[in-house]
Protein backbone atom coordinates (compact mmCIF):
# COMPACT_ATOMS: atom_id res chain seq x y z
CA UNK A 1 0.00 0.00 0.00
CA UNK A 2 1.61 3.61 -1.13
CA UNK A 3 0.24 6.71 0.78
CA UNK A 4 0.62 10.31 -0.34
CA UNK A 5 1.04 13.05 2.20
CA UNK A 6 3.05 14.20 5.05
CA UNK A 7 3.23 13.08 8.86
CA UNK A 8 5.18 13.68 11.94
CA UNK A 9 5.83 11.59 13.82
CA UNK A 10 5.58 7.99 11.24
CA UNK A 11 4.80 5.06 13.80
CA UNK A 12 5.94 1.62 11.71
CA UNK A 13 4.22 -1.24 13.38
CA UNK A 14 6.79 -3.98 13.39
CA UNK A 15 4.93 -6.93 15.32
CA UNK A 16 3.88 -8.66 12.43
CA UNK A 17 6.96 -9.54 11.27
CA UNK A 18 7.98 -13.39 11.06
CA UNK A 19 10.75 -15.21 12.85
CA UNK A 20 14.07 -15.34 10.52
CA UNK A 21 13.42 -13.43 7.24
CA UNK A 22 15.03 -10.39 5.73
CA UNK A 23 13.31 -6.88 5.23
CA UNK A 24 14.03 -3.88 3.62
CA UNK A 25 12.45 -0.69 4.65
CA UNK A 26 12.81 1.55 1.78
CA UNK A 27 11.75 5.72 2.22
CA UNK A 28 11.99 8.59 -0.03
CA UNK A 29 15.41 10.38 0.61
CA UNK A 30 16.50 7.34 3.05
CA UNK A 31 18.87 4.88 1.98
CA UNK A 32 17.15 1.59 2.49
CA UNK A 33 17.96 -0.25 5.55
CA UNK A 34 17.83 -4.09 6.07
CA UNK A 35 17.77 -6.33 8.68
CA UNK A 36 17.41 -9.80 9.54
CA UNK A 37 14.60 -10.81 12.24
CA UNK A 38 15.72 -13.42 14.86
CA UNK A 39 15.04 -17.21 15.02
CA UNK A 40 12.01 -18.29 16.83
CA UNK A 41 13.71 -21.05 19.11
CA UNK A 42 9.74 -22.57 19.43
CA UNK A 43 6.31 -21.36 19.69
CA UNK A 44 3.78 -22.36 22.20
CA UNK A 45 0.22 -21.92 21.34
CA UNK A 46 -1.32 -21.47 24.54
CA UNK A 47 -4.86 -23.09 22.45
CA UNK A 48 -2.08 -26.69 22.19
CA UNK A 49 -1.80 -26.48 26.26
CA UNK A 50 -5.32 -26.29 27.25
CA UNK A 51 -6.07 -22.31 27.52
CA UNK A 52 -10.16 -21.77 26.50
CA UNK A 53 -11.90 -18.64 26.24
CA UNK A 54 -15.23 -17.63 28.05
CA UNK A 55 -16.63 -17.18 31.55
CA UNK A 56 -17.34 -20.93 32.06
CA UNK A 57 -16.86 -22.05 35.71
CA UNK A 58 -13.28 -23.56 36.51
CA UNK A 59 -12.05 -21.51 33.42
CA UNK A 60 -9.93 -19.24 35.83
CA UNK A 61 -8.35 -21.68 37.06
CA UNK A 62 -7.64 -24.32 34.30
CA UNK A 63 -6.14 -21.15 31.75
CA UNK A 64 -4.09 -20.45 34.88
CA UNK A 65 -2.66 -23.55 35.22
CA UNK A 66 -2.06 -23.78 31.34
CA UNK A 67 -0.54 -20.49 30.60
CA UNK A 68 1.95 -21.41 33.36
CA UNK A 69 2.47 -24.67 31.66
CA UNK A 70 3.20 -23.04 28.68
CA UNK A 71 5.52 -20.29 29.98
CA UNK A 72 7.58 -23.12 31.43
CA UNK A 73 7.43 -25.23 28.26
CA UNK A 74 8.33 -22.67 25.92
CA UNK A 75 12.48 -22.71 25.17
CA UNK A 76 14.78 -20.05 25.70
CA UNK A 77 14.20 -17.10 23.51
CA UNK A 78 11.26 -18.82 21.85
CA UNK A 79 7.15 -17.23 22.06
CA UNK A 80 4.29 -17.79 23.64
CA UNK A 81 1.56 -16.97 21.46
CA UNK A 82 -1.77 -15.58 22.68
CA UNK A 83 -4.66 -15.68 19.53
CA UNK A 84 -7.23 -13.43 19.48
CA UNK A 85 -9.67 -13.85 21.88
CA UNK A 86 -10.67 -13.21 26.18
CA UNK A 87 -8.95 -15.39 28.59
CA UNK A 88 -9.38 -15.25 31.81
CA UNK A 89 -6.94 -15.89 34.27
CA UNK A 90 -5.11 -15.64 37.78
CA UNK A 91 -1.91 -13.67 37.49
CA UNK A 92 0.70 -15.42 35.40
CA UNK A 93 4.49 -15.22 36.47
CA UNK A 94 6.24 -14.78 33.70
CA UNK A 95 10.28 -15.50 33.30
CA UNK A 96 12.76 -13.74 31.23
CA UNK A 97 14.46 -14.78 27.30
CA UNK A 98 10.68 -15.25 26.32
CA UNK A 99 8.36 -13.27 24.03
CA UNK A 100 4.98 -13.45 24.72
CA UNK A 101 2.72 -12.70 21.52
CA UNK A 102 -0.65 -11.35 21.92
CA UNK A 103 -2.90 -10.99 18.97
CA UNK A 104 -5.25 -8.12 17.21
CA UNK A 105 -7.80 -8.20 19.65
CA UNK A 106 -6.68 -10.80 21.97
CA UNK A 107 -7.11 -10.03 26.07
CA UNK A 108 -5.59 -11.68 29.05
CA UNK A 109 -7.98 -10.74 31.79
CA UNK A 110 -6.13 -10.57 35.28
CA UNK A 111 -8.06 -11.71 38.73
CA UNK A 112 -9.74 -8.17 39.16
CA UNK A 113 -11.34 -8.82 35.63
CA UNK A 114 -12.53 -12.18 36.56
CA UNK A 115 -14.64 -11.27 39.01
CA UNK A 116 -12.57 -9.73 41.63
CA UNK A 117 -11.35 -13.36 42.41
CA UNK A 118 -8.99 -13.45 45.38
CA UNK A 119 -5.18 -13.37 44.77
CA UNK A 120 -3.03 -15.80 45.75
CA UNK A 121 -1.50 -14.99 49.06
CA UNK A 122 1.89 -13.11 49.14
CA UNK A 123 5.27 -15.03 49.44
CA UNK A 124 7.34 -14.05 52.31
CA UNK A 125 10.39 -14.33 51.68
CA UNK A 126 13.50 -12.16 51.12
CA UNK A 127 13.55 -11.38 46.94
CA UNK A 128 17.00 -9.79 47.01
CA UNK A 129 17.61 -9.30 43.11
CA UNK A 130 14.23 -7.26 43.40
CA UNK A 131 15.23 -5.04 46.92
CA UNK A 132 12.05 -6.02 47.96
CA UNK A 133 11.94 -7.82 51.91
CA UNK A 134 9.27 -9.58 52.89
CA UNK A 135 7.91 -10.36 49.73
CA UNK A 136 6.26 -8.15 46.53
CA UNK A 137 3.47 -5.68 47.34
CA UNK A 138 0.28 -7.20 47.66
CA UNK A 139 -1.36 -6.01 44.59
CA UNK A 140 1.12 -7.01 42.20
CA UNK A 141 -0.55 -10.61 42.15
CA UNK A 142 -4.04 -8.94 40.98
CA UNK A 143 -2.10 -7.88 37.49
CA UNK A 144 -3.19 -10.39 34.50
CA UNK A 145 0.93 -10.89 34.82
CA UNK A 146 4.36 -10.14 36.81
CA UNK A 147 7.73 -10.45 36.46
CA UNK A 148 10.41 -10.02 39.03
CA UNK A 149 14.01 -9.79 37.62
CA UNK A 150 13.05 -11.32 34.24
CA UNK A 151 15.47 -10.30 31.57
CA UNK A 152 14.78 -10.58 27.56
CA UNK A 153 11.25 -11.00 28.03
CA UNK A 154 9.06 -9.00 25.75
CA UNK A 155 5.54 -8.43 25.32
CA UNK A 156 4.57 -7.60 22.01
CA UNK A 157 1.66 -7.56 19.87
CA UNK A 158 -1.62 -5.20 19.15
CA UNK A 159 -2.90 -7.38 22.04
CA UNK A 160 -3.94 -6.20 25.89
CA UNK A 161 -3.23 -7.34 28.88
CA UNK A 162 -5.84 -6.08 31.53
CA UNK A 163 -5.21 -6.17 35.12
CA UNK A 164 -8.34 -4.30 36.17
CA UNK A 165 -6.61 -1.08 37.12
CA UNK A 166 -9.70 0.97 36.48
CA UNK A 167 -11.85 -1.44 38.93
CA UNK A 168 -12.93 -0.56 42.04
CA UNK A 169 -10.84 -3.30 44.16
CA UNK A 170 -7.99 -2.66 42.77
Amino acid sequence: MVAVGEADPVVLPLHVLAPAPRYVVEAEGFAPFAFDTAACAGLVDIREVGVTQGDAPGAVLANSSALAGAIAAVPHNGTVQVPTGRYLSLPVAMRGSMTLLLAPRCRVCGAAVAGGLAHPPRPRQRWPDAGLLGGPPRNLFRRAAHAIVARRLAIAGPGSLDGGGDRDGW
